[in-house]
Parts: C-alpha cells; structure tokens; sequence
C-alpha cells in the first residue's frame, strides 16, 4: 500500500533522521503518553499512522510477529457486524470503549446501540490488516459496504457514521478506499459521489471540503484519489486537468501549504 523510503539511499545532508522516526512511531504501539488520552476514541488511527509509518520507512519488520497477530486481533475487536434487525452501521468503531468485557447478556445487548462503524475508523483499520499482511477472511464485506451506503447523502457525499455526523470531502476519500480495499461497491452510487466531487471545483482548480468552500490542497487530494479508486478519474476532461496540475505546482513553496494564501 505504501511507498518505501531506502533508508540507505541517503545523504548525510539530509536532516531527516529516519531511524529515528522509525523507532518513535514503534514506541506509540507499545505505550501511548498521558496526554493522547483525549484521542481514545480514534486510537485506530494512532495505529494506522504507526504501522503505515514504519511501513513507509521500510521498518515494518521492526514489529515482532506476535505483536503484529496483536495489532490485527485488536482491530478485528472492534469490528461491528449489524443484525438483520439494524440500522446498517457495519464497519469499524475507533476503540474498544463501547464493548465492554462482560459476560452480563443484558449489559452486552444496551451497549449494542452505541456500537456503529466509523468511516475514518474503518478505512484505517482495514489499512492496518492490508499493512499487516491480513487476508481479510474474517471480514463480511457486504456489511461493511451497507454501511458505507447508508451513510451517503444525497448529494453524494459521506457522513461519518449513521447517526449523523459532519460530512465532506474526507470522507467521501475514505468511502472510495474502503470499496477499493474490499473490491466491492455495493449499493454506494458512484455517479451522485462523482457529482459532488466535480461541484467542489472551485474557479482556481483545487477541491474545496465541502460545497461553495475554498480550494485546498488535502482536499484535493482526496477529491483525486477518491476519482481514481472509483474508476472515474478519467472522466475529468483535459483541459481541467492541466488546470489542476497549474494549481497544484503553484502551490510549492518550501513544502505544500493548504491553501493558497
């Protein structure tokens, strides 16, 4: 899924120290500091940029087998499988706070309503399995993508999970991963989220995050990348397209700020 960094194809100009980075993103998946106790509830994403880090940095064999069997069993704990009788919220929960370890039938069925997935959460932690090396047999595809489904708006975009939450451009780019990294599309209407993609051009070519915003890079990114993984990136005309890479290339100073102020 990722790009390796060679960490020998380096010189010793470069003030990146990518050793240490390496062992910095392995520390967060053994011991997280007091002060990400706030960031409980995404720690899946803690993990996705831990392990898609080291991954990057060509270290994922720093991780131990046994602790990357623990990382795809804690992923799959929070795995939320809807029954029939349910709204359609199948996919991963950022934590494990609402599955509490009991065996009490009666607590387990009240905090079933409390369980959805999330779509940041899920595209993560499938990111984290694929990373890993999972072959994603324990997963019920179609569930999950029910829940991706019910989640679109009208208008073609994403909120965040079923019982409503902001929507926008990133989650429209999680959505498009999660079908690519299932290789099912279901009931998601790709034409409706193509539609808004193309009505979030703004007059200087980036992508705004929501309808009528301002062009900016990230959302840019996930306006392409969500274009390419559903298979419509092709339907951008030329024209539009060269107008993007203006934008795009206008936009490097000493990195790539967001927005062009």
């Amino acid at each position: 899924m990722s790009h390796h960094i060679d960490m020998e194809d380096r010189t010793d100009t470069e003030p990146v120290l990518l050793s240490k980075h390496a062992k910095n993103l392995l520390r967060f998946l053994n011991l997280l500091p007091a002060r990400m106790a706030s960031h409980d509830n995404t720690r899946s994403t803690i993990v996705f940029f831990a392990v898609c880090g080291l991954d990057v940095l060509n270290s994922l064999h720093l991780v131990p087998p046994q602790m990357r069997q623990d990382i795809i069993d804690w992923i799959y704990g929070g795995l939320v499988v809807p029954r029939d009788n349910e709204k359609k919220c199948g996919g991963f929960m950022g934590c494990r706070a609402m599955v509490p370890k009991t065996e009490d039938a009666e607590i387990l069925e009240c905090m079933r309503k409390y369980q959805w997935g999330h779509l940041a959460m899920t595209y993560t932690s499938l990111a984290v399995l694929v990373t890993l090396g999972d072959d994603l047999s324990r997963l019920d595809r179609k569930s999950i993508v029910d829940g991706v489904a019910a989640v679109q708006k009208p208008e073609g975009s994403f909120s965040a999970c079923i019982d409503g939450s902001e929507d926008d451009m990133r989650f429209v780019y999680c959505a498009a991963t999660i079908c690519y990294m299932l290789d099912y599309w279901g009931d998601v209407n790709k034409e409706t989220m193509f539609q808004f993609i193309t009505r979030s051009l703004r007059y200087d070519y980036g992508f705004s995050q929501e309808l009528e915003g301002e062009a900016h890079g990230g959302t840019t990114f996930c306006a392409l990348a969500a274009l390419h993984l559903s298979g419509q990136l092709h339907r951008l005309d030329a024209t539009t397209v060269e107008r993007m890479k203006r934008w795009l290339i206008f936009r490097q100073m000493d990195g790539f700020p967001g927005t062009p102020q």
